[in-house]
């Protein structure tokens, strides 16, 4: 009801209203700046003509819930509700769920007090968290009763919500992390810090999938509208402990030095249709986590083990990709298709290798270690696999040649064989660890090797990948032609035209993108290498490679031991990688319509008559993977993995009109369709699936981190070379080359058992391309003299320096210390080494 009393003010002037009747005033606060500022409409990327002003936005779309910052760990305090500052008691009161329930408290004097009303919190670890009140009854009855037993042990919770009458935000108990210095409690906080669930799909997910593999058999309408390849030698190469094979090829001469390349991907979209409980669920997942001891799967294991998986001697139902391509691998012409394919063979890596390295006549010796599925012979596939690598060899090199940027990065591979009560025994007579004993602890670990097999499978899967992206590309582009041509209404047979096919695809356009690195990371790696007088060219992905492949072989010219210049290449990828921009998933109509709209807005075309090619141009640079330095690239290779993948499946199916093809369902489930995604959904998807890949892939590089620290922990101290990337705020950098890990100690913590260390600035006599005196950063490190000899050793490090230092694990968690070791430590420590 209005206020009749109530007087009517006016309301208050905005500032652009302001500064439009002010003209001196708004010289004033903006010297040098047009007037016409205030009326036009500004820009997203315009810069603002005042530091003092600000941008201002508003909320789209809520892309989803922040799951690592809903789960927080920490310790149980328990408090008199009647002590707590809110001044919402009475509203919490009502609240049935949230009630104060009967308690113990610790007393003034510190004696346990029973009280009526008792809160039960969780204080998170992280000081940037608000403690969180947890409802009674997720919390156990016994903690009621006696606090004292969660002393000392962490716990998780999850946050529900935060009410506006509540000073706290609420959430559930979940339950203990257990012991910081055990694997799987550790684990689990990796998890729980990265938002990755652990947990199983449920009956409704499941439901209308078969139960068993038995249990599915495929129609015999999809040999009939699908491609046969089964009469052909199809292969897969996978990783020796793959469970999810969701590749396979086969190739065949079909004319003088012309060959057929199928490259056939598990039909994942076949058993997964949109908007299922399923569906939803692979959506929020993004991606299978690759933990050291487990996977975390983004599919039920029914599909990813086995109906979805190419695994040999059983039809199975794929997406293919047929190249045909001349002796040189050039691609003539490419065939995209739903297919049947049955595997002959099951590769690992190392069996494509030995299949490569071994002649024809001696092959019976791989008989017994790689089976072949009739009718066809290991002649046979090692013919297919000779064929692929000598394509693939020549597409590597083109890729090369045209600018890729490779680094290398290292990957390990941990021993998980439990021991044997024999090597229980023996590590206990010889003081071993009691960690040795313990299931799951890591026995060693091998870097793992990348050779021609690796490099073939990569190069026919970016082939692959980029063949895709062209076809989705080239549709959305024609159909933004046919819908910019409707606006001239002189073309009235496209505009009809357009009309007919307008529903053609209905599912957008995912592609990958990978940005340039910034200005600001790419000056910091030229002032890195400078330091270190290694000339580097960062305009393109080729030029830096070519430099630092430069400075290997001026390293080989001067004849530097070959380990220290493997450990020096190494150095030299990490610092170029760390400074790489993340590859990001994103919708093409979205981009296309941003990119219309510009154009138009900057006059080079009238609202009727845009500029094809100003548009164009404008997305392929934005659509350009840097890394690949190729304009267009997507994700097809990896659905059973990667629920990107499995969008692009969709789209791709929808663009050659089988993407309605899927399994029938399960009795006594709805017949109905499921509707697709709406494409504005995608921009949505897309941005999850960024996020998730980006919280998987450090989660997965903690897992690594975890484990060889525990390997350290078994092992007491190890020694090894380390090599100094940077210096910056009293702290240093370092890389242990043989293993992958990046480490950054403050230095007092790095040379402790140094007498004194100091860091100054070194001045090279030799001047730079812009006539500067080169200044690098040096450390000066010095240790007392013992008693054989009269002056101590003295160390010099700067950057890429290598240095040897001993590896010891921290005794509150897994984490690994470096410490520096003077010249005559290193040559008499027994310490083992870090290659296993």
């Amino acid at each position: 009801m209005e206020n009749p009393g109530r007087r009517e003010t006016a309301p208050y002037p905005t500032v652009r209203e302001v500064l439009e009747t002010s003209p001196l005033l708004f010289q004033k606060l903006f010297p040098g700046a047009e007037p016409s500022f205030i009326s036009s409409d500004q820009k997203p990327l315009d810069p603002l003509p005042s530091p003092h002003l600000l941008r201002t936005g508003r909320v789209v779309s809520i892309l989803g819930e922040d799951s690592a910052s809903r789960r927080l760990i920490g310790r149980l305090a328990f408090e008199s509700a009647v002590l707590l500052p809110s001044a919402f008691a009475e509203v919490e009161q009502e609240d049935e769920f949230m009630r104060p329930k009967q308690g113990v408290v610790e007393g003034v004097d510190g004696l346990p007090v029973a009280v009526p009303n008792v809160n039960c919190f969780l204080i998170p670890e992280k000081s940037n968290f608000p403690r969180v009140k947890l409802a009674p009854s997720s919390v156990p009855d016994d903690l009621w009763e006696n606090p004292h037993k969660s002393e000392g042990v962490r716990y998780f919770c999850e946050i529900q919500n935060w009410s506006p009458t509540s000073t706290y935000p609420m959430g559930v108990l979940c339950g203990q992390i257990g012991n910081p210095q055990e694997i799987e409690p550790a684990t689990q906080e990796i998890l729980l810090s990265h938002g990755i669930y652990e947990k199983d799909f449920t009956d409704e997910m499941v439901k209308e999938l078969p139960a068993s593999e038995a249990d599915f058999v495929i129609p015999n309408y999809e040999y009939l509208r699908r491609r046969d390849f089964r009469s052909h030698c199809v292969v897969s190469v996978d990783p020796s402990t793959a469970k999810d094979l969701d590749d396979a090829l086969h190739v065949k001469k079909i004319a003088k030095d012309v060959y057929e390349v199928g490259v056939h991907i598990a039909d994942v979209s076949f058993f997964v249709r949109p908007l299922t409980a399923l569906d939803r669920e692979a959506a929020d997942r993004t991606t299978s986590t690759y933990l050291v001891q487990r996977v975390i799967p983004m599919l039920p294991p029914i599909l990813s083990e086995h109906l979805c998986s190419l695994n040999p001697g059983v039809d199975r139902l794929a997406f293919s990709v047929v190249f045909k391509v001349d002796r040189n691998g050039n691609i003539l012409e490419v065939w995209f298709g739903r297919s049947v394919i049955r595997s002959c063979a099951r590769l690992s890596y190392e069996d494509a290798t030995a299949l490569l390295d071994t002649p024809y006549e001696e092959l019976d010796s791989l008989s017994s270690r790689i089976p072949t599925q009739d009718p066809f012979t290991l002649e046979n596939v090692k013919r297919s696999i000779t064929y692929l690598d000598m394509l693939a060899q020549q597409m590597r090199k083109r890729r090369v040649d045209n600018g890729a940027l490779l680094l290398d990065k290292i990957e390990l591979q941990f021993d998980l064989t439990p021991k044997t009560p024999e090597d229980i025994q023996n590590s206990s007579l010889k003081g071993g660890n009691k960690s040795d004993q313990t299931p799951g602890w890591p026995r060693g670990y091998t870097v793992k090797q990348r050779g021609r097999a690796h490099y073939l499978i990569e190069e026919w899967m970016l082939a692959t990948n980029q063949a895709v992206a062209r076809r989705l590309f080239y549709e959305a582009i024609k159909r933004k032609h046919e819908e910019i041509l409707k606006f001239n209404e002189d073309v009235k047979e496209v505009k009809q035209e357009t009309e007919k096919t307008k529903f053609r695809s209905s599912l957008g356009t995912i592609l990958r993108r990978h940005p340039a690195p910034k200005a600001s990371k790419m000056e910091e790696l030229v002032r890195i290498t400078t330091a270190a007088a290694i000339s580097m060219d960062t305009s393109s992905a080729g030029a830096m490679r070519a430099s630092l492949d430069a400075h290997i072989a001026e390293l080989r010219e001067k004849n530097v031991p070959q380990p220290d210049i493997e450990c020096l290449s190494t150095a030299l990828s990490y610092l170029t990688y760390m400074r790489m921009q993340m590859a990001l998933y994103f919708n093409v109509e979205d981009v296309v319509d941003r990119a219309v709209r510009k154009v138009r807005r900057s006059g080079q075309a009238s609202s009727t008559d845009v500029s094809h090619e100003s548009w164009e141009a404008s997305l392929l640079r934005f659509s350009h993977h840097f890394g690949l330095n190729v304009p267009l690239y997507t994700h097809f290779t990896s659905p059973i993995r990667r629920y990107a993948d499995l969008l692009v499946h969709r789209q791709l199916a929808d663009l050659l009109g089988c993407g309605h093809w899927s399994c029938p369902k399960a009795p006594g489930t709805t017949t109905s369709r499921s509707p697709v995604c709406p494409p504005k959904r995608l921009t949505v998807q897309a941005a999850w699936c960024n996020r998730m890949r980006r919280e998987t892939r450090r989660a997965q590089e903690e897992s690594q981190q975890l484990f060889l620290a525990a390997w350290v922990k078994s092992n007491g101290s190890i020694q090894d070379k380390a090599v100094v990337l940077n210096f910056g705020g009293g702290k240093i950098q370092l890389l242990i080359p043989s293993c992958g890990l990046i480490l950054t100690h403050q230095l007092q913590k790095f040379c402790p058992a140094a007498s004194t260390w100091q860091m100054s600035t070194r001045c090279d006599p030799h001047e730079t391309e812009q006539g500067s005196v080169r200044r690098s950063p040096l450390l000066t490190v010095k240790w007392r003299a013992d008693g054989d000899s009269e002056q101590g050793d003295t160390v010099n490090l700067s950057v890429l320096s290598v240095c040897p230092v001993q590896l010891t694990c921290s005794s509150r968690g897994f984490y690994v210390k470096a410490e520096l070791l003077s010249p005559k430590q290193a040559e008499t420590s027994t310490g083992s080494s870090c290659t296993v």
